[in-house]
């Protein structure tokens, strides 16, 4: 698969998701926005919203978790820890 198979496929499931979220819980697109967040953004690179900002810090949360699963996975790959 070329890449832009792939970037037409992401794109693809993307438009799809939109279309079916209402049906989806909210931990099932959390998980999802997540690994969308990270595709297209990279790492969590912004600070932790306020306590007051439940959603944005739901989302953040999540996209910063996924990034300490993967240093954890390369820590362990690499016998660090």
């Amino acid at each position: 698969m070329n890449t832009e198979n792939v970037e037409d496929v992401f794109t693809a499931a993307a438009e799809h998701l939109q279309s079916i979220q209402a049906r989806c819980s909210d931990d099932d697109l959390l998980y999802l926005y997540a690994r969308y967040k990270q595709v297209t953004s990279g790492p969590c690179d912004i600070p932790k919203p306020t306590v007051m900002n439940t959603k944005a810090r739901k989302k953040w949360f999540v996209q910063f978790s996924l990034v300490m699963v993967l240093l954890v996975r390369f820590l362990y790959h690499f016998k660090i820890i």
